[in-house]
């Protein structure tokens, strides 16, 4: 561990445990997040997009995090603190209308809708 990240740690108060990489019994829950963390960022990049535009990006994948079911346990985070499923006000079945004012509005609203 480099003497600035053991110097963050204790700034942030956090114990930094080492384990063996990729090892299930120590840290999965940990590396299923951030494979997650990985995919969603991936999902909402392109070429215009980079590291100053993920202050409007980690909030709609931790949503996705939060809303999404365990594959072991079958809840999700947010009905584990809650007691119920998270409202999301977005229907996938929206019919995307031909009669924009652009053929880039149309394709956005397309994108959008496929990405959610």
């Amino acid at each position: 561990m480099s003497l600035f990240f053991a110097t963050v740690s204790k700034i942030l108060s956090v114990k930094h445990k080492t384990s063996a990489a990729m090892a299930k019994r120590t840290n999965g829950m940990a590396e299923r997040m951030i494979k997650a963390l990985n995919q969603g960022l991936k999902l909402y990049s392109n070429p215009d997009s980079d590291d100053r535009f993920l202050k409007t990006q980690l909030p709609l994948i931790e949503l996705g995090l939060h809303a999404n079911a365990n594959t072991d346990s079958k809840l999700s985070p947010f009905f584990i603190l809650h007691g119920f499923d998270m409202a999301l006000p977005l229907r996938s079945d929206i019919a995307i209308p031909d009669t924009f004012h652009s053929r880039e509005a149309q394709q956005y609203a397309q994108w959008l809708k496929n990405s959610i």
